[in-house]
């Protein structure tokens, strides 16, 4: 679970109530994995779209405080021949501000 919040910072989110996601446990056979793709599920975040194995996502108020949004969020592999994958995992999110 995370906590959203009154947006601090430049880019409109609140970096120390971030999520932090990790992608280690993704394999792929016979080719590498070369491109981690992620989207946080908040439409309008600017935060949302990261690339990496281990991005963190911050989630910018979206509601009243103590409010619990759920939000998908999908991570995209893709091996060094292009091949692709996708999984999805739902994050809960407590507006607290």
């Amino acid at each position: 679970m995370g906590f959203a919040c009154e947006p601090r910072v430049s880019n409109n989110t609140c970096s120390a109530n971030a999520i932090q996601m990790s992608a280690l446990g993704s394999t792929s056979t016979p080719y590498p994995i070369m491109r981690y793709r992620w989207n946080c599920g908040q439409a309008g975040n600017p935060d949302c779209m990261k690339e990496g194995i281990t991005p963190s996502f911050s989630y910018i108020r979206d509601g009243f405080n103590g409010m619990t949004f759920m939000y998908t969020v999908t991570l995209t592999v893709e091996d060094d021949h292009g091949n692709q994958n996708t999984a999805t995992e739902r994050v809960t999110v407590v507006q607290r501000y």
